[in-house]
Order: structure tokens, then C-alpha cells, then sequence
């Protein structure tokens, strides 16, 4: 999938607002960096219990939810916001985790997680996916009007 967008300029063409949740401050520091190049300035949050609290306050439209963390996990976090939320309000959930076999992939899209990365994440495969995935914010959003 070639890209059409300028890396530099993507959120500019395709303004977002993401959230990364992730425990390793190393893989989180990292991919906040690649969503830097990309003109992106996203939150940021160590596990699941934090999404739900900064859920309450702000609304994104992506989240890149790590599937293990500590005091809850990004499935468990995923549970709660399709409970919740209805699915015009809530945002997209891209699973991101190490674990790279189908039946992970499988796994996370039958509990309602949107998309699958595997990490390290890739900044092309990481550009494309916001590209597929704004592209929908985009379509919700004039859905609504």
C-alpha cells in the first residue's frame, strides 16, 4: 500500500487525535516519536485503568492500546470502552503487542479492537494505518452532520 501523503505532513492532511497506551516507557517514548514526525502531538497513558480515567476527560479518535499491562490490561481496558461507549463515540482501538501469530491478531479483533500492529512498530505500516483508520474518523464524522 503506497502512500499518497507526506510523512511530515500527515497530520496536517489527516488531523487526529491519538492516544498510546503502553507500559514500556521505551516502546511508548518511541512511538509517540514516529506520531512527532508525523505532526502528530499524542497522549500518552502506562495501562489500562489510566485509558478509562483519561477517557473520561478527553475523546480520541484512535488509541493504540498495548494488549499486556500491568493493573489492567488493554483487553480488559477494550472490554469496558465497548460497554460503555456506543459505537459512534468511541474511538478506534489498534491492538499493538510483541506477540505476532495469527491466533493474536484473531484474538484481538474478536474482542473488538479494531486493527493489529506488532511491535516494534514500523513507521510506514504506522502511516498507513492512520491513513486507513483517519480516513473512517473522517467518513463517522461527516456521517454525523
Amino acid at each position: 500500500m503506497s502512500s499518497k501523503v507526506d510523512i511530515n505532513k500527515l497530520a496536517h492532511e489527516i488531523p487526529l487525535k491519538i492516544l498510546v497506551a503502553e507500559d514500556n516507557l521505551i516502546n511508548q517514548k518511541f512511538l509517540v516519536s514516529l506520531l512527532n514526525i508525523m505532526g502528530y502531538k499524542p497522549s500518552s497513558v502506562l495501562n489500562g485503568k489510566e485509558v478509562l480515567e483519561i477517557m473520561e476527560r478527553e475523546s480520541f479518535d484512535i488509541i493504540f492500546m498495548d494488549i499486556q499491562m500491568p493493573e489492567m490490561s488493554g483487553v480488559e481496558a477494550t472490554q469496558i470502552i465497548m460497554e460503555k461507549y456506543a459505537p459512534a463515540e468511541r474511538p478506534y482501538i489498534i491492538a499493538i503487542t510483541a506477540n505476532a501469530l495469527s491466533q493474536d491478531r484473531e484474538r484481538c479483533l474478536e474482542m473488538g479492537m479494531d486493527d493489529f500492529m506488532v511491535k516494534p512498530v514500523n513507521i510506514k505500516l504506522l502511516q498507513s494505518t492512520l491513513e486507513k483508520w483517519g480516513r473512517k474518523v473522517e467518513r463517522k464524522f461527516s456521517a454525523d452532520v
